[in-house]
Parts: structure tokens; sequence; C-alpha cells
């Protein structure tokens, strides 16, 4: 558990951050060292960044017992108004 390596398109070095939870592992952060040619083409060259993003839906899932993580990003009211 903890920390495993991972695929993200545009860092690399790139590892994720799991959480064990009703029996099965859950991804909750994802983070890695940005890939050289990106910042080179954005800032110039000598730049180093690391990138992340927590998936902040995720630990809602486990919060408030949701099922799928797809819907979030639905219009399905009966849904969405437990959240207004």
């Amino acid at each position: 558990g903890g920390g495993v390596a991972a695929y993200f398109p545009f860092t690399d070095p790139s590892i994720e951050l799991e959480i064990f939870f009703n029996g099965e592992w859950l991804e909750v952060l994802g983070c890695g060292v940005m890939q050289q040619q990106i910042l080179d083409g954005n800032y110039g060259e000598g730049h180093k960044a690391w990138a992340f993003g927590l998936g902040i839906e995720r630990l809602a899932m486990i919060l408030f017992d949701i099922p799928d993580i797809r819907l979030f990003w639905s219009d399905d009211e009966r849904f969405l108004k437990q959240f207004k």
C-alpha cells in the first residue's frame, strides 16, 4: 500500500498514493516530476516542477457512500440535490 509507481501522461517518474478501504485499494493522489520537454517548451530551459492532483471526489465517495464516481459529473437531480 501507500505509494506505488504509476503512469500519468505529463510526469516521469510518476507515483500515486492509495488507501485500503472496504477491502480494495483506492487512488487518492497522483503526482510526479514534470517532463523536462514540457517545461523547456513553456518556460525555457533549467526549470524543474512537480505536478500533483488530489482525488477529493474519491474521498467524498467514502464519506457519502457513493457507488460510482461518474455520478459527480451527471445531471441526475436525484443525486445532485443531496449536496445543495
